[in-house]
């Protein structure tokens, strides 16, 4: 396979994928990004070409980026390459969003180059938070439906004798409203 049919079919597999990727030198330098990048980030693929990946990071990520790569040539010793994790990247409109970074090193005869595979999290943030909510208010209803009724078996419990309480004070009232037959003396002789 030539070196031309090679770009063409990594350019196709870029272009297909959803997720964001992003190819850089061993100085941090954009070399390859693809299209989820740019809707990801915000910025046309000619805006970042060459720019240090540091473009798309928030502090502290930005600050230490450069010494990151530069432990890794010096040392070998990979903290995140090779380890997803969950970071923050910064969009063209400086918005900081949450996203999965996955990257690897791409073995490289002109020097060291890496890539970088991003998911955005940020609607699977929002499906959370808005589980979330409705989890919380599924709990406050549940808890309003128990307390209403807790409310009608006391209610249930307390009318009962109310109303025979009532129903004796009627009967009272009705003894008490009859005409009383004349109180009949008597005398001793």
């Amino acid at each position: 396979m030539d070196n031309d049919s090679s770009h063409f079919e990594l350019d196709a597999v870029l272009h297909t994928l959803v997720d964001g990727v992003i190819m850089i030198n061993g100085k941090g330098e954009i070399a390859r990004y693809n299209p989820a990048c740019e809707k990801i980030f915000g910025y046309k693929f000619s805006e970042v070409e060459g720019r240090n990946i540091r473009c798309l990071m928030p502090e502290p990520y930005r600050e230490n980026h450069d010494d990151y790569i530069a432990n890794y040539q010096s040392s070998g010793t990979a903290k995140i390459i090779g380890i997803g994790r969950e970071v923050s990247g910064k969009r063209k409109d400086g918005n900081i969003f949450p996203m999965y970074l996955s990257v690897g090193e791409i073995p490289n005869v002109k020097g060291r180059a890496y890539v970088g595979i991003i998911r955005d999290l940020t609607l699977e943030r929002q499906r959370q938070e808005e589980f979330e909510h409705l989890q919380n208010a599924h709990f406050h209803l549940s808890r309003v439906s128990a307390m209403d009724q807790m409310g009608a078996a006391i209610a249930h419990e307390l009318n009962q004798p109310l109303t025979a309480i009532m129903n004796y004070l009627d009967a009272g009232v009705t003894i008490l409203a009859r005409p009383k037959p004349p109180i009949k003396r008597y005398y001793l002789p």
